[in-house]
């Protein structure tokens, strides 16, 4: 082989290895933290603040099924869906906890004038880092996980309607 071509060849290696080096770096990296919620595994933990001002953690709901619905405040169906699960929760609130996560950054006190505009019976909680809409990987709004008792997710669900949330509470022993 010529001195020409070995260094040729020798050129396009390192180039290659280059690249190869580069995508690999840039490739992004999953942890547990970083990947979407499964059904059947347990359900991210987290803490924020409700609109008043208190500190709520998934884990302080562990013994009894959680509803975690993600919405906006200009979200037209997290409009519809909220007041309906509201309605349900005031019937059945004592049996399972609802988690309404704004998943847009909003401020608090725009997501308290949503919350007392619909009469939630419920106090919205305030993600203003997007911490907990990154962990979960939300796509859509609303979306909804529904956790059990022991803390594992049943089931994940987009715009949910009356007969939904009822077949879901049922599922999770509510």
């Amino acid at each position: 082989m010529s001195r020409k071509l070995a260094i040729r060849l020798l050129i396009i290696l390192v180039l290659c290895g280059s690249i190869v080096a580069g995508l690999l770096m840039a490739a992004p990296r999953h942890t547990a933290a970083q990947t979407a919620p499964v059904v059947g595994k347990l359900a991210p933990p987290f803490r924020l603040q409700n609109v008043k001002g208190q500190d709520v953690s998934l884990q302080q709901y562990r013994g009894r099924p959680v509803l975690i619905s993600f919405f906006a405040t200009w979200c037209v169906p997290c409009r519809q869906e909220l007041p309906m699960i509201s309605h349900l929760y005031g019937r059945e609130g004592d049996r399972f906890a609802v988690l309404a996560v704004d998943d847009y950054g909003e401020s608090a006190g725009d997501i308290a004038q949503f919350a007392s505009s619909l009469h939630l019976a419920f106090s919205p909680l305030v993600d203003p880092s997007q911490s907990v809409k990154r962990e979960y990987r939300t796509i859509a709004r609303p979306q909804s996980f529904w956790v059990d008792k022991n803390g594992k997710v049943r089931a994940i669900d987009f715009e949910l309607d009356a007969t939904t949330v009822q077949n879901r509470l049922r599922q999770l022993g509510v």
